[in-house]
């Protein structure tokens, strides 16, 4: 079986590394779309205990493909980097 993806690259001109503000290491109100939908609901998934809730689900999705499609390595570099 073979697997495919295609992919619209990215410029690196509009990527948050190259958009953040050098000084304050962050997003400026430029590049925020203040337009976006808000609520409590929506703020909440930026909350660094759920977010990790999330990350730690999908490392458990996950570890069944080491060996398959991720090196073991590279998989533990990954989680080692969420912490």
């Amino acid at each position: 079986m073979e697997y495919a993806v295609k992919m619209k690259r990215i410029h690196d001109e509009i990527l948050m590394k190259s958009i953040r503000t050098p000084q304050e290491d962050c997003l400026g109100p430029g590049q925020v779309h203040l337009t976006a939908q808000r609520s409590a609901y929506i703020d909440n998934f930026g909350n660094p205990e759920v977010f990790k809730v999330k990350t730690d689900e999908n490392f458990q999705q996950t570890e069944q493909y080491i060996g398959v499609t991720i090196k073991r390595d590279d998989f533990k570099t990954i989680k080692k980097l969420d912490r």
